[in-house]
C-alpha cells in the first residue's frame, strides 16, 4: 500500500517535479498508449508530450487549490497530447484524443506531483450518468429509517449508475471484520454474500487506513499484468565502494534508451540519451511521499483473491464518518460500498464521482439517524428520570420506583433491572445477585461521566462482571445522582448467535497484520457460508 512501483495498463502514470512539471518517473506503458519512450521523456518538462494549452492548464491546476472535490476525488481537466517526432507520419485518431488528467500533489517541501492519464472514450449513453437515479436515490436516503434500508438504497443507487453485476455494502465492526449489510444482485447466477462476515485481514489495517485519504478505487481487470514505473532505484546497484562508487543498470529496466549513472558526493546523475537529470540522493522521488493513485497497480495477493471470487473488476468507495473522541474532530471508515464484475470494466470520471456523491449522502443519512435514534433513547430515559426523581421527593425513593406505573423495567428492552440508591438496592427480573450490584457503585461513579451511557460487554470496562455475564453481559446505566450513589441499571443477558463467514474464518497460520513483507499475504480461497456460535 505505501509503495507505487506500478500502474494499471489502463492508465498512465508520472510523477513530475517543480514549477515546469519536470518528469522524474513515468509509467512504461507511455510508450504503448503515446509513442513517448520513458527515456525520452524523464528529466524534460511535461510540457514535451503534451500540447501548450494543455500544459498551461495543467500548470494552473496543479497550483490550484480545487483539485479535491467536495465528494472527495481529484477533479480531472482535459488534455491533448503530442506525436514525438520520430512518428513518420501524425495519426488522426491520435490528434483528437483526449485524456483525463488527474494530479494531485504531495507536501509543498518535496514539491512533487502524481499525475495520471485515463483516456477519454467516446461520448455515449453508456458513458454517461443517468442525474435521475442519482438524484433518486439521495432523495431516498432522506426519507429511510432504518440502516437496513439506507444500505440497500445505496447499493440499488451504485448497481444502477456503474451496471456492475453485484453491489455489497459493508460495515466494519469495532474488531475491524465486516460484516455485508446489503446487496444489490440482479443476477441471480451469482451467489449471494448477504450478511456474510469477513476476518479484518481480508481488508487489512493499511488498506482501512489508505481508504481514510484516498476514497475511491477502481480496478478494471485484475488479470493484468501492471506497467512499472520507471526509473526503479533498485533497477540501479552500486558497484565499488565510497564516493566514487559506479551504479551499474539491472537488466530488467526496460527501455529504448540507455540509462547509466555515477555517483559523487550526495547527488547521483542519471542520463537518458541527451537528457541529464539531477536528484538528491534518497528519496525525493519517494512513493511514500502521495497518496494511493485511483489507477495503483493491483497487489497480487488482491488479484489472487478476485479470481477466487469470481470477479474480474471492482469499485470500491469509501463510507467514512465524522466522529469526535476527546473534544476533537476526526474521521473514522464506517464501511466500504464494493461494486464486483465478472468482466473487464472501466467507468468514467463523472460515475466515479456520482458514487462518491452517494456515499457522501449515505453518511450524513447514517449520522442523522444515529443521532435520532440517540436522541429519542436519551429522551425516554430523561423522561424516566424526571418521573422518578418527582417521586423521590415526594415519597420514599425505593417505593417509587417499584410503583407498577414507572414502567422503569419496559422502558428499554432488557432482561432486567436494578435500582441503586445509596445503600439501598432494588431488583427485577433477570439481574447480577444483589451483592454484586452493590459492589458495582464505586466504578459506575467513576464511569458515568454522562448521565446515560451504555456497554454491550460490562466485563471488559467492569472485569468482576465476568461472574455474572450470563445475567449482565451489557448494561445500560441512567444517572440519578452521583453524589447519592443513584442509579438505574438495564441489563441485557449473555446471548448466543450464530454468526456466518464467508469461509472459515479461523487459519491456521493467520498473516501478521504488522508483516510489512506483502508477498506473505495470502488470498482467501474459499468463500462458502461457515457459520458459528458466538457468546457475548
Amino acid at each position: 500500500m505505501e509503495s507505487l512501483e506500478s500502474v494499471q495498463d489502463y492508465a498512465i502514470l508520472l510523477i513530475l517535479d517543480g514549477a515546469d512539471l519536470d518528469i522524474k518517473r513515468v509509467s512504461s506503458n507511455i510508450q504503448d498508449k503515446l509513442g513517448w519512450s520513458p527515456g525520452d521523456l524523464i528529466g524534460k518538462s511535461a510540457s514535451t508530450f503534451l500540447d501548450e494549452a494543455s500544459f498551461t492548464r495543467l500548470k494552473n491546476h496543479a497550483c490550484s487549490k480545487d483539485r479535491v472535490s467536495s465528494t472527495g476525488c481529484v477533479e480531472p481537466i482535459r488534455v491533448r497530447v503530442v506525436q514525438p517526432s520520430s512518428c513518420e507520419a501524425p495519426s488522426p485518431e491520435f490528434a483528437t484524443a483526449q485524456w483525463d488528467a488527474f494530479i494531485q500533489s504531495s507536501d509543498a517541501e518535496k514539491g512533487l506531483f502524481l499525475l495520471e492519464l485515463e483516456a477519454v472514450g467516446e461520448d455515449s449513453v453508456c458513458s454517461r450518468v443517468d442525474t435521475s437515479i442519482v438524484c433518486q436515490t439521495l432523495a431516498n436516503l432522506h426519507v429511510k429509517r432504518t440502516e437496513k434500508d439506507l444500505c440497500a438504497e445505496v447499493a440499488r443507487g451504485v448497481g444502477q449508475i456503474t451496471g456492475y453485476d453485484r453491489v455489497l455494502v459493508y460495515r466494519f465492526e469495532a474488531d475491524g471484520h465486516g460484516v455485508v449489510l446489503a446487496e444489490w444482485l440482479p443476477d441471480e447466477s451469482w451467489d449471494s454474500y448477504m450478511g456474510l462476515h469477513f476476518p479484518s485481514y481480508d481488508i487489512p489495517a493499511a488498506a482501512r487506513k489508505m481508504f481514510l485519504t484516498r476514497r475511491l478505487r477502481m480496478i478494471i481487470n485484475a488479470n493484468t499484468e501492471p506497467s512499472p514505473i520507471v526509473p526503479d532505484a533498485r533497477d540501479f546497484q552500486p558497484t565499488g565502494n565510497g564516493a566514487a562508487a559506479t551504479l551499474q543498470r539491472v537488466p530488467s529496466l526496460s527501455s529504448t534508451s540507455d540509462v547509466s549513472s555515477t555517483a559523487s558526493g550526495s547527488r547521483t546523475s542519471y542520463s537518458s540519451s541527451s537528457v541529464t537529470m539531477s536528484q538528491p540522493t534518497g528519496a525525493k522521488g519517494s512513493t511514500t511521499d502521495f497518496v494511493g493513485p485511483t489507477f495503483g497497480a493491483v497487489s497480487p495477493c488482491h488479484a489472487a483473491y478476485m479470481r477466487n471470487m469470481g470477479t474480474a473488476a471492482s469499485v470500491v468507495v469509501a463510507v467514512v464518518n465524522a466522529v469526535k473522541e476527546g473534544g476533537q474532530t476526526g474521521e473514522k471508515l464506517w464501511g466500504l460500498i464494493v461494486a464486483h464484475h465478472r468482466t473487464p470494466r472501466a467507468i468514467p470520471f463523472d460515475k466515479r464521482a456520482a458514487c462518491l456523491a452517494i456515499s457522501n449522502g449515505f453518511t450524513i443519512a447514517l449520522d442523522a439517524a444515529r443521532q435520532k435514534e440517540e436522541r429519542l433513547g436519551e429522551q425516554r430515559v430523561q423522561h424516566m428520570q424526571a418521573r422518578l426523581i418527582k417521586n423521590a421527593v415526594e415519597e420514599n425513593f425505593m417505593e417509587a420506583l417499584q410503583e407498577r406505573d414507572s414502567n422503569v423495567a419496559k422502558l428499554i428492552k432488557c432482561g432486567g433491572v436494578a435500582i441503586i440508591s445509596g445503600d439501598d438496592a432494588c431488583l427485577v427480573g433477570t439481574t447480577p445477585a444483589e451483592d454484586d450490584v452493590m459492589a458495582m457503585r464505586p466504578f459506575l461513579k467513576k464511569a458515568s461521566i454522562d448521565v446515560v451511557w451504555h456497554t454491550e460487554s460490562l466485563s471488559n470496562m467492569y472485569p468482576p462482571a465476568k461472574k455474572f455475564s450470563k445475567e449482565g453481559s451489557g448494561v445500560l446505566v441512567a444517572t440519578i445522582s452521583r453524589s447519592r450513589n443513584s442509579y438505574i441499571l438495564w441489563f441485557r443477558p449473555e446471548l448466543i448467535t450464530t454468526v456466518s463467514w464467508a469461509g472459515a474464518r479461523i487459519d491456521t497460520n493467520p498473516p501478521n497484520p504488522s508483516d510489512r513483507d506483502y508477498s506473505q499475504l495470502r488470498p482467501r480461497s474459499s468463500f462458502a457460508r461457515w457459520s458459528e456460535s458466538v457468546v457475548g
